[in-house]
């Protein structure tokens, strides 16, 4: 049977009770038609799960009692932070929807030359990582900031154990990069946008201590080098 799960942040819960508001209450109540009595899942988006059972409406709310709370679920390591050149809203949402669903713990829009717009609604995808949570029944959520330049986002990331770029001319894989760095625990990753990356962008990244990884012998969109990364670096790590 499938679970349906709802995300409520920890300020709307109490020992005994949780209130699913907003566009979770709608989700909840308008669209799956749950009423009192039901019995769904909640999360926080920091690893806890509770099994609870729906109690009354109010106000664009619903109270629910709290039947099972379970362990703490542990999160994948290693801790990831990801920089993407910023793409078109559709792209993004790809990107954000399948690096919530893999386990990152930071995303962050980065503006770089070849970018072909700026505009980064931040609150649309943080809703839609809630949404690859629920789906994926990854119970953690990344924090997704504000859009950053790049020479902001390196200096942002100076102390991380690796930081890795993907560059189809890098003359490294993953598999000796992880060799040589088995103990990281904190992780990097640098995707450029649609249009790649500059020369001079490349060489401040570089000099930083970002390592081109190749990540394919051919050349990959954004979304599918995010994935390809990522899905990498949790594989060879774990």
């Amino acid at each position: 049977m499938h679970e349906y799960n709802f995300f409520v942040p920890p300020e709307n819960q109490s020992e005994q009770y949780v209130y699913i508001e907003g566009g979770e209450y709608k989700h909840c109540c308008n669209v799956l038609r749950k009423s009192e009595g039901a019995k769904v899942s909640v999360f926080d988006g920091k690893g806890n799960r509770k099994d609870v059972k729906l109690l009354e409406e109010k106000d664009n709310s619903i109270k629910a009692r709290i039947i099972k709370d379970y362990p703490q679920d542990e999160k994948v390591y290693p801790n990831i932070s990801l920089g993407v050149g910023i793409v078109r809203n559709k792209a993004m949402k790809m990107i954000i929807a399948q690096a919530t669903s893999l386990g990152i713990d930071e995303f962050y829009p980065v503006k770089m030359k070849n970018c072909i717009k700026y505009n980064f609604r931040r609150n649309k995808f943080v809703r839609k990582s809630i949404q690859a949570a629920k789906q994926s029944g990854n119970s953690h959520l990344p924090k997704i900031g504000n859009t950053l330049n790049l020479e902001e986002w390196l200096n942002m990331n100076q102390n991380k154990d690796l930081k890795l770029l993907a560059w189809q001319d890098g003359d490294k894989s993953f598999s000796q990069i992880c060799q040589q760095n088995p103990n990281a625990k904190d992780i990097v990753v640098m995707i450029g946008p649609e249009g790649g990356l500059h020369n001079d962008e490349l060489e401040a990244a570089k000099a930083t201590g970002f390592i081109p990884v190749n990540l394919f012998p051919y050349r990959l969109r954004t979304e599918l080098a995010t994935t390809n990364m990522l899905s990498g670096i949790y594989h060879l790590y774990n």
